[in-house]
């Protein structure tokens, strides 16, 4: 297959920062073929579904049905003090929960849980996993940004798509071009939500007591209340098994078909049909067999979600019609018409991980050229083929299960294997016969670790459970399935081993999907042609294979692999090629011998006595585990009352100290008071006119205080006063002994110069030139005549400025400074010259 993607992808958009956004981060990130990578995440941290919104819990109301097509959700603003003013969005997450899926199974490639995680870990601990697998990419997060509109660019001469977000904390909406989007939003927003006759009014009349699966929280709010709970999938089985125990016996589960998600009936529970009407009067309840419910406290709603794209409503064909699945997409991830958009963990009943993995290497090596696609009618035949096996097997659209999950596993990985060129990039996790043997046990593993009770988070794998393979298991799980076994009865759910008791399990389904349409079996296929043989005694699993039961998937497979190598290249050989391993189909199974039907017949019965033992222990172990939970609950409660018994004891008697001390305190004052009553009585009155003395002594002591007291401000301002001063008078007289020195100098050179000139006149001959000499010299005389008058002046300053330094006064250090003549440029010339006339006129 050639590459489909016409322009150069470069700039890259993932929606979403939860499990599969950050998957595709990294992938995109190792891919090294993408300039530019950009992930929104509305909430501001990753995590997505897994982050808890217990802050919210208090908004236990049914919010309306705002379906598929509604806007884009508002956010709430946290109110805790470390996180003030981070947006809040409601996610499915409640106290207690527990995975249904186990940590080998669910951890990335290239991250394992830490080893002391239990097998099934809590949400805390799977939050706390993601933040360390996003650590790589969190540069590339744009956190608190929502997404308000993703449309085709539409242009003739552009490509790609126009992305609008906006920043919550600040409201600046921004449009950006991108050549390829990821959308990882998940499918755990919009509850489906049941059009029942009656809702809408029922609602108005008693708004907190109908709330949908994703908003619950505990337990605990139910305590005592008449409950009914619609929806037996999942989520509906796990939250009824909180709920049953605390409310009103019985609690009443509305379903449309038999759960495969518990081992019989129990006694807590009573099971009905579907809602016909809700009656506010009377909070009456009335089901599809004419039963009525009356007095009704709560109506939970386990039923699911819807898929919903709101940021992709102007998409052309539409994405999204009533909810019930996401159209035009091939393979489960790319949007038919334009391969640059692509969509993450659409498939239901999965390890979501995983699946997010190998759709984000697929995504990778799409966009980067490395690999191709089918042409677009070949990719829409995928989908027709699709919603035929559908209708044909009555299944959903995006539900995989066992083994098609596995296979769908393997599947994308073998298309990263296909790159050219191989090298660069992540390549995704692949699934060897032991995780296959795994998955198909992974209920059993469940039942087994629930059965533990309070001791199963010390259980960290699931050899400690006995799962334990050995090759001969191995191989028995390396293939196609088993050819179905045919029952009397309707097939109900078993144990993987006979020592493994199958205890009421929530399955391996993603948290509170919609339930069902169809019976199946614990390994989630459907009962009328594909159940597995997991719950078949290893004993008479091989005599079923002496008699040549297991070569019907090795013929299927050659049968397969024969129409494959012989069929055209056209458009169904494209779709052969792209669809997964394809499975044993029913028609084909041949026809079982006497001998197999007495064999079936005889492992019918001991199933059925095996399944009622289940049922007894089923029903004792929900006693257990409901006794342990109530004595946990007494013994918190008894030590929170001792904790509080223990204060109250402090605190009295840190009271009664208190006391104790303050009625000393009060007999000691009450002495006190006496006796000064008793020198009071024997008080005269020359004694109070003494008293009244020193008072007024002591008053005029304090005046005479203040007066010192300004005296010493004054004589302190006036000290630091006569310190500047003084300061200021050692500097001019500093100068002015720098200046007489260099006055001194001057006149050393000028007798220097005279000397000079007396030389030249001793050499004159003629007596007019002699007496212009004369006149000359007679005028320098003056100059010097004046420069000396100078200097002695500036001697009398120095002498009197050192005189002043040392009387140290005031008066002194005020008087005005003498002028001081400005020394002239040629004053050391007429000095020189002055005394080079004096020298001529001696000669």
């Amino acid at each position: 297959m050639e590459p489909i993607i016409q322009s150069t992808v470069k700039k890259v958009a993932v929606i979403g920062a939860g499990p599969s956004g950050i998957a595709a981060a990294k992938y995109l990130h190792a891919e090294g073929a993408f300039d530019h990578i950009d992930v929104f995440e509305q909430r501001h941290t990753v995590g997505g579904a897994w982050n808890d919104a217990f802050q919210m819990s208090d908004q236990r109301a049914l919010e309306p049905q705002r379906g598929p097509h509604g806007p884009v959700e508002e956010p709430h603003w946290s109110q805790h003090p470390k996180q003030e003013g981070d947006p809040l969005f409601m996610t499915p997450m409640y106290f207690g929960l527990e995975t249904n899926i186990p940590t080998f199974m669910m951890q990335y490639s290239d991250l394992p849980f830490p080893p002391e995680t239990s097998l099934f870990p809590r949400q805390r601990e799977v939050l706390n996993y993601l933040e360390e697998y996003a650590k790589e990419v969190q540069s590339l997060i744009r956190f608190t940004t929502q997404i308000l509109d993703v449309r085709a660019c539409g242009a003739p001469d552009a490509d790609g798509w126009t992305v609008t977000t906006k920043q919550l904390r600040s409201g600046v909406e921004t449009t950006t071009h991108y050549d390829a989007v990821a959308v990882a939003n998940g499918h755990f927003d919009v509850p489906n939500i049941p059009d029942i006759p009656g809702l809408g009014e029922w609602q108005k009349a008693y708004r907190d007591s109908v709330i949908h699966s994703k908003y619950f929280r505990s337990y605990q709010d139910w305590k005592n209340k008449r409950v009914v709970l619609v929806g037996n999938a999942a989520s509906g089985t796990d939250i009824g098994a909180q709920i049953g125990r605390v409310c009103a016996k019985p609690l009443v589960v509305s379903r449309r078909t038999p759960s495969f998600f518990t081992a019989g009936p129990e006694p807590w529970k009573q099971e009905r049909p579907e809602i016909t009407e809700l009656i506010p009067a009377g909070r009456i309840v009335r089901f599809a067999d004419g039963t009525e419910l009356r007095d009704v406290d709560s109506i939970i709603f386990c039923t699911g979600y819807l898929y919903s794209y709101p940021f992709l409503e102007s998409l052309e064909p539409p994405l999204i019609s009533d909810g019930g699945r996401t159209q035009h997409v091939f393979q489960q991830v790319f949007y038919t018409p334009d391969p640059t958009l692509a969509f993450l963990t659409l498939p239901q009943r999965i390890t979501p991980f995983c699946i997010a993995e190998g759709q984000s290497g697929w995504i990778a090596r799409v966009w980067s050229k490395r690999l191709g696609l089918p042409p677009q009618y070949a990719r829409e035949g995928w989908e027709e083929e699709r919603m035929e096996e559908e209708a044909e097997m009555g299944r959903k659209f995006h539900v995989l299960g066992f083994p098609e999950e596995v296979d769908y596993i393997n599947y994308l990985h073998i298309l990263c294997l296909r790159a050219e060129p191989p090298e660069g990039g992540k390549l995704p996790r692949h699934w060897d016969r032991r995780m296959r043997w795994a998955r198909k046990r992974a209920m059993h593993i469940r039942a087994a670790y629930r059965a533990r009770g309070p001791e199963r988070e010390e259980v960290t794998t699931m050899e400690e459970l006995g799962f334990d393979p050995t090759e001969e298991d191995l191989n028995e799980a390396d293939g196609d399935p088993l050819p179905p076994l045919v029952l009397p009865d309707p097939p109900t759910t078993r144990s993987s081993t006979a020592t493994t008791p199958r205890i009421s399990v929530p399955g391996l389904d993603t948290p509170n999907e919609p339930m069902p349409t169809t019976q199946t079996l614990d390994d989630g296929q459907p009962s009328d042609s594909s159940s597995q043989s997991a719950g078949v005694p290893s004993h008479s699993k091989r005599r079923l294979e002496d008699e040549g039961m297991d070569g019907m998937p090795i013929k299927m497979r050659r049968l397969h692999e024969m129409v494959q190598s012989q069929a055209p290249k056209d458009a169904s050989s494209d779709r052969a090629v792209l669809r997964p391993i394809s499975r044993v189909q029913p028609a084909l199974v041949a026809a079982p011998t006497p001998r197999e039907r007495a064999l079936e017949s005889q492992l019918a019965y001991v199933q059925a006595r095996l399944d009622e033992h289940i049922e007894q222990m089923s029903v004792r172990q929900y006693q257990y585990e409901g006794l342990v939970d109530d004595f946990r609950d007494m013994r918190r409660q008894r030590d929170a009352a001792q904790a509080t018994t223990e204060d109250m004891l402090r605190l009295n008697a840190s009271k009664a100290a208190e006391a104790k001390r303050m009625a000393e305190r009060c007999a000691s004052l009450q002495t006190d008071l006496s006796e000064a009553q008793v020198r009071l009585e024997r008080s005269t009155v020359p004694g109070v006119a003494e008293l009244e003395g020193y008072r007024s002594a002591a008053h005029q002591a304090t005046s005479e205080a203040a007066r010192l007291k300004e005296r010493l401000d004054s004589l302190t301002a006036d000290f630091d006063f006569t310190r500047a001063q003084y300061q200021q008078a050692s500097t001019a007289a500093a100068e002015a002994t720098m200046e007489l020195e260099t006055l001194r100098e001057e006149q050393g050179t000028l007798k220097a110069q005279a000397s000079g000139e007396t030389a030249k006149v001793r050499g004159m001959t003629e007596s007019a030139a002699v007496e212009q000499h004369l006149q000359r010299i007679r005028q320098l005389e003056l100059l010097l005549a004046d420069r000396e008058e100078l200097l002695r002046r500036k001697d009398d300053d120095l002498k009197t400025q050192l005189r002043a330094r040392g009387m140290g006064t005031r008066a002194s250090s005020r008087s005005p400074q003498p002028h001081v003549r400005p020394k002239s440029p040629n004053a050391g010339t007429a000095v020189r010259v002055a005394h080079a006339l004096r020298y001529g006129e001696n000669l």
